[in-house]
């Protein structure tokens, strides 16, 4: 049996999905071996400076302050200006990641037009 957590890192409790995903238990009970854990995690990818400039101009808290001045950060990077919102994955879940890269975007294009044609 597969337990898929999609978007892992966007969760305010990614240190739960570490416990069950790294340590193979929760709260102290551990799960029995024919489980499995997978996990999605969304991408660290940064804004550009044009559109962060753009999301700046259109209010939505960017104006009152610098973001580098913001308490939430991962690492040096300021939260807001990252594409996702996402959380620091534990230390312990960072040997767990593989990148999968992301499509062309001519293999994406024949992709939405396959589930297009199939609906």
């Amino acid at each position: 049996t597969v337990v898929f957590f999609d978007e892992a890192n966007t969760s305010e409790v990614i240190s739960l999905i570490k416990e069950i995903m790294c340590d193979g238990r929760y709260k102290g009970i551990t799960f029995p071996p024919f489980l499995k854990f997978v996990a999605a995690c969304n991408p660290y990818r940064r804004h550009s400076n044009k559109m962060i400039k753009k999301l700046k101009g259109a209010g939505l808290g960017w104006h009152d302050c610098d973001s580098k001045n913001t308490a939430e950060m991962i690492g040096d990077i300021p939260l807001r200006d990252l594409v996702y919102r996402v959380h620091d994955l534990p230390a312990s879940m960072r040997a767990l990641v593989y990148d999968f890269g992301s499509l062309s975007n001519e293999t994406e294009k024949d992709y939405i037009c396959q589930i297009v044609r199939n609906r």
